[in-house]
């Protein structure tokens, strides 16, 4: 998540609408390359708050897909 090119990465493929995809606490990365706005996503629960405070909308399921 402190990695630039990785980020700049993150954002191209959701950019490009690919599946953008993380496990555990992958999530950080997401909420630094700044793509949660608005999108459903699940995680660790210890990074829970972040990926809310992010703008995302946090489910509680070991997978969430976009028919979710």
């Amino acid at each position: 998540r402190r990695y630039p090119p990785l980020l700049d990465l993150v954002r191209d493929a959701f950019q490009a609408n690919k599946v953008v995809a993380t496990i555990c606490h992958g999530g950080w990365v997401l909420v630094s390359a700044g793509i949660l706005s608005g999108r459903k996503v699940t995680g660790f629960v210890s990074i829970k708050d972040d990926l809310v405070n992010a703008g995302a909308r946090y489910i509680d399921r070991a997978v969430v897909d976009r028919k979710s």
